[in-house]
């Protein structure tokens, strides 16, 4: 009995409903081992061995009393939120205490106030006993205070001395949030009436320009938001720009970052440097020619030698603001050094460990720190000026940033605040149709108990640093707010299980950080999503993220105005086939030749019910009126597809729609294959037309045309 106890206080769940909507019992083993590599990184068991034989009863004890008991004994928790129309905090008292409380808030402004309250003025919500002593939870209702006016949105620092106790001050943060996050101003200023923004989903590195270095960057994607601006686009959703490991170029997956925290320096447009000037004439040599043509040449992202010789330039870049800027303190210098003391710990944090990484690679090029900090200085830059851009040119909402569920156990990120990670566990995904085996993404998970006693610092930030800069973030895998599937490292110690997390103050916290940043959220939803989780994001403002392929029943796709209104709609994303994949089935065949198709059987039973799917969708197409009635299904172009495709799903009542701009050119090549590693060259695809050739696609602007259309009708 105190075992279970003690897998439920730290949120290791006991059972699922599947993919086929079955409810799956988890084994007691698989639950023992997270508890155990859990456990393993508290100050309760520290040796391996140990924790790989049973817990003993000492052990399960003394974690129970840490978390069902020892809060009670803190008269100030260190993080609590509450909402901006129903303001108030509790504290914790032992029963016996009879003497008055001083409460004093610094707001997130620096403004000071304070009151003192007697104990007959606070409101007893709760009683707990604990080694023979009674405490009781005490609720503040701050409506009866003049401290009110002060409690604004934000993170504020409160204290309280018992004055009976010798004056014993203690601190903690009280967060006051909005119910609601931002969910953006759409609105047409002239007409009042509600647009129904609409825009592109790209990999960034996929954009294809003659100027660039064989990978797509910010001078390509201000570019692209000149164009598609032009054509009424709202915004462009972008895959993360999340920090990727240094000593492997190779392993390109934006959702496997190193520091979800900082930018990928491959997405510096060289020649919008400001340095570029001084080294410009050095890179203009045959030499350097040569080698950016080369790989300006090829349809895949060759990454090793995009940066090889990327950071070559970078390291000219940098010796030229040495030079140029710091040398003679410029006004761009003190820009800098602003921004690494605005920045903090967190980024020394991370260009220590780069600098390590580098050096470890044998690389030979000169840099230190300070070089890596150079580089997130310019990729910010950038960045910013591709947000001030769209807004600049209408876009309502301008760039979408795209949050990875999780960051690898050797990165900066994890590295910085160890104590938070469940260092022990793998996040992944259970047993399902596609993985029998379940899923290992080797990304690190938080600790969901460590994560709330640091006051949710680590979890803030991460929020924070992803909201800049952008109109929207995308939160890939949002149910991971709710629940995670973990997987211990040590496979010995089982197949996993869901860990649980504090979903509302979660949900609080990106709430805040949205309003302040007036950031919309759209949360990844696809899959099984418990109805607690669905219900939470939807209460609070966040856009469901649906796909065209899974909106549909056993009758056929939803026709436009059964789409979800509070909610994204996708044609097709990253992980799915792309639409002239699908219809011609090409995606079925590659993952036969993959392995990830059983047998010829398997096979033709998928291809037998594309053959029924792509009907469908022809069936709605024609009742729609997007196709003539005696269309044939072997002789319809692919083009006069793809623009009814387009026109029904832009036509649809979701709030948001987006296509994916390698599906507008109609290509073929999936970004990447869920189930595949070196199998397939995923995350390294190029699109098959120039920045330059869009401009001029009749094909591609009449696209954009028709989408643009449909979201400005009347539904």
């Amino acid at each position: 009995m105190a075992l279970e106890d003690l897998l439920y206080l730290q949120g290791i769940g006991d059972e699922y409903v599947d993919y086929k909507g079955e409810t799956v019992v988890i084994p007691d083993a698989d639950r023992q081992g997270v508890l155990r590599s859990l456990m393993s990184q508290s100050s309760q068991v520290v040796d391996e061995e140990e924790i790989d034989s049973p817990l003993n009863d000492e052990q399960i004890q003394s974690r129970i009393e840490e978390l069902a008991h020892h809060s009670w004994t803190l008269p100030l928790p260190r993080f609590q939120y509450c909402y901006i129309d129903e303001l108030k905090m509790d504290i914790f008292l032992p029963a016996k205490y009879q003497g008055s409380i001083k409460l004093s808030i610094v707001s997130p402004q620096g403004q000071l106030s304070s009151v003192v309250l007697t104990k007959e003025a606070l409101m007893s919500v709760e009683e707990h006993v604990y080694a023979e002593q009674k405490y009781i939870k005490y609720r503040i209702d701050f409506s009866s205070t003049d401290i009110t006016p002060r409690l604004v949105l934000g993170y504020h620092q409160v204290s309280i001395v018992l004055l009976a106790l010798s004056l014993k001050r203690f601190v903690g943060c009280l967060m006051v949030a909005p119910r609601k996050a931002f969910s953006g101003h759409f609105t047409d200023t002239h007409s009042k009436k509600r647009i129904k923004p609409w825009g592109v989903n790209i990999q960034l590195y996929s954009l294809r320009s003659s100027r660039q270095w064989g990978v797509g960057d910010f001078t390509d994607l201000y570019q692209l938001i000149t164009i598609v601006a032009k054509k009424g686009a709202d915004f462009i959703l972008l895959n993360p720009l999340h920090a990727l490991d240094i000593k492997e170029p190779e392993q390109a997956s934006p959702y496997s970052p190193t520091d979800r925290r900082r930018i990928n320096p491959l997405y510096i447009g060289i020649e919008e440097v400001s340095e570029f000037v001084y080294v410009k004439s050095h890179i203009e040599t045959s030499l350097w020619h040569a080698k950016i043509d080369n790989l300006n040449e090829t349809d895949w992202v060759d990454y090793n030698h995009v940066f090889s010789l990327k950071y070559q330039c970078f390291v000219l870049l940098y010796q030229a603001f040495c030079e140029h800027e710091q040398a003679k303190n410029t006004s761009r210098y003190r820009a800098f050094q602003s921004f690494i003391s605005e920045e903090g710990q967190a980024l020394q944090e991370f260009v220590l460990r780069e600098e390590v990484l580098f050096a470890d690679s044998n690389n030979g090029m000169p840099v230190d720190a300070t070089f890596f900090c150079y580089l997130q200085f310019v990729a910010e830059e950038q960045l910013q000026a591709c947000q001030v851009h769209a807004k600049a040119v209408g876009m309502s909402i301008g760039l979408i940033r795209d949050l990875a569920v999780g960051a690898k156990s050797k990165g900066a990120e994890v590295g910085a605040n160890l104590p938070q990670y469940a260092t022990k566990l793998s996040v992944g995904a259970p047993p399902d149709n596609l993985a029998p085996q379940g899923q290992n993404w080797c990304l690190t998970p938080f600790d969901p108990i460590k994560l709330q006693q640091s006051a949710f610092a680590p979890f803030i930030q991460l929020v924070h640093q992803n909201m800049r800069y952008c109109g929207g973030l995308r939160i890939d895998h949002v149910v991971g707010l709710l629940r995670l599937w973990c997987r211990p490292i040590n496979q010995s110690r089982g197949k996993g299980a869901y860990v649980y997390y504090p979903m509302d103050t979660l949900i609080a916290i990106i709430n805040l950080e949205s309003q302040l940043a007036q950031c919309c959220v759209i949360g990844e939803d696809l899959g099984l999503i418990p109805d607690a989780l669905t219900q939470a994001v939807a209460n609070a403002g966040f856009y469901a993220n649906e796909v065209f392929y899974f909106c549909k029943d056993w009758q056929g796709f939803f026709a436009p105005k059964d789409y979800k209104k509070q909610s994204m709609m996708m044609l097709a994303n990253h992980d799915v086939p792309t639409l002239a994949a699908w219809w011609s089935s090409s995606d079925l065949h590659l993952r036969f030749k993959l392995s990830l198709i059983e047998s010829e059987d398997a096979l033709a039973a998928l291809l037998h019910r594309r053959c029924e799917e792509k009907q469908q969708l022809l069936d709605i197409l024609i009742w729609k009126q997007l196709l003539p009635s005696n269309i044939a299904m072997e002789t319809l172009a692919f083009s006069e597809l793809l623009m009814a495709w387009v026109t029904l799903c832009a036509s649809g009542v979701s709030q948001l729609f987006s296509v994916q701009l390698c599906d507008l050119l109609a290509d073929i090549h999936g970004v990447n294959i869920p189930g595949t590693w070196q199998e397939y060259p995923n995350w390294q695809r190029r699109l098959t037309s120039t920045l330059a050739d869009l401009e001029q696609d009749a094909r591609f602007l009449a696209l954009l045309d028709a989408i643009h259309i449909q979201r400005n009708e009347q539904n």
